[in-house]
């Protein structure tokens, strides 16, 4: 805090020796002000940004799971006719939990052949 203070009291005596009027530090400290009572509003508006983006992301995996969910014939963590409905209100309900609940229920599962094929 002394280091910050004490460069504001330089950067005033600098501009106020190189103009010599006062209303150029009145300037300065009123710019200074400003400034100051900006960032915490700026701060605000890149945490909203980034809850908005979270936001998205979320509602985007969400559809995802419902769409793959909606065109799947075959579950295999729930057996029965109504195995699509279980997985769609478990996505609905539980939102992103119920989303990567039913990935690794039911799309990791889908791995039956090996990632690498031999050569």
């Amino acid at each position: 805090m002394v280091g910050i203070s004490t460069s504001l009291v330089t950067l005033c005596l600098a501009v106020a020796n190189s103009s010599g009027a006062a209303d150029t530090i009145v300037g300065t400290f009123t710019s200074l002000i400003t400034l100051l009572f900006a960032l915490p509003f700026l701060f605000v508006g890149v945490v909203w940004l980034f809850a908005i983006g979270l936001f998205v992301v979320n509602i985007i995996i969400v559809l995802l799971a419902l769409i793959d969910c909606a065109k799947r014939e075959n579950f295999h963590s729930i057996k029965g006719e109504n195995a699509k409905l279980i997985w769609i209100l478990i996505i609905l309900f539980g939102g992103l939990f119920g989303a990567i609940a039913y990935y690794f229920a039911e799309k990791r599962n889908d791995r039956t052949e090996p990632r690498y094929s031999p050569r």
